[in-house]
């Protein structure tokens, strides 16, 4: 860790859930980086060995990876940002929050913390931020884990098009201003598992203020709105196909399907896919440990077996 990441007291929205975050559902000491122009951004850092940078999408945070970094962090440095405007993080003034500005505040983060020779798990809108950030650095990367997510233009696929338009448009927004709607109505959803009340209640908790909550409708928005930087992304996925990937693909989700699967499957040769059955959008929720097994066996870290009942097929 470089002398630039301290730690900052909390105020705020920040600090009501910083003192939520108990060390029996969030067992991680909380770091801070800040970095010009991006923000104060909060992330954990745990364990020892290769780097591996874990990225959540919308509308999680480093919680997400909360059932992962444990099993992982004996053989894995596990470094969980939360992006800038999710989680504890803070972004700075004039910060735009668009998918390009998100992976190029990655990038930045990554390089203040000196990380090298990294593996990265991307999930949900962390496909198009890191992925973005990986074919500008090849150099910094040995592998890659990719979860249910995207990494291409998808304008005039209904399916994302009615998505986009209807969460990100008018009565979306207002929806989500009135009543935190995208965190209340739609989050519970995207696992197959009940999550307990306590982690509802923190993952809506950075969201529960009016003027931070705009940024759950504007990432859906951006799905259709931000093509160009979709494309640009799409172009640059060519420098990483020789990386190993892990593809670890939840068979039950309804944002991501077969086909965003076999499409990442033929961008990169070197892969496995492991088909997490059982498991919707949240695979981090619905199969944390097979996840961190998985990692574990593909890149030659020593496992601990199949000794979860999340373990089973």
């Amino acid at each position: 860790m470089t002398s630039a990441a301290r730690e900052i007291p909390a105020s705020g929205v920040e600090g009501d859930l910083a003192s939520r975050l108990s060390r029996r559902l969030y067992p991680f000491q909380s770091r801070y980086l800040t970095l010009p122009g991006v923000g104060r951004i909060h992330y954990l850092d745990e364990g020892q060995g290769p780097p591996i940078v874990l990225l959540h999408g919308n509308p999680t945070w480093s919680l997400l990876y909360r059932n992962i970094v444990p099993r992982l962090a004996p053989d894995f440095r596990c470094v969980a940002p939360d992006l800038p405007g999710f989680g504890l993080s803070r972004a700075a003034d004039g910060f735009d929050f668009h998918p390009s500005s998100q992976s190029r505040a990655l990038e930045a983060f990554v390089q203040h913390l000196g990380l090298k020779g990294l593996l990265m798990m991307v999930h949900d809108w962390g496909g198009p931020i890191g992925l973005g950030f990986a074919a500008r650095r090849p150099d910094l990367f040995s592998g890659l884990v990719i979860g249910n997510s995207f990494a291409w233009p998808v304008r005039g696929q209904l399916k994302y098009e009615l998505f986009s338009r209807v969460v990100g448009g008018r009565m979306g927004r207002r929806l989500v201003d009135r009543h935190n709607a995208y965190l209340r109505l739609r989050l519970p959803t995207m696992s197959r598992r009940k999550m307990p009340d306590e982690i509802l209640a923190l993952y809506r908790a950075p969201f529960e203020e009016n003027d931070t909550r705009w940024l759950t409708s504007y990432m859906p928005q951006q799905i259709i709105k931000a093509t160009d930087y979709l494309e640009e992304v799409e172009r640059g996925l060519g420098s990483l196909r020789d990386l190993r990937t892990l593809i670890l693909w939840g068979a039950s989700d309804f944002s991501f399907g077969p086909v965003d699967r076999r499409r990442f499957e033929a961008l990169f040769p070197r892969h496995e896919t492991v088909k997490l059955k059982g498991a919707s959008h949240l695979i981090q929720e619905d199969a944390p440990w097979r996840i961190a097994d998985a990692i574990r066996c593909f890149f030659g870290e020593p496992g601990m077996g199949a000794t979860h009942p999340d373990s089973a097929a």
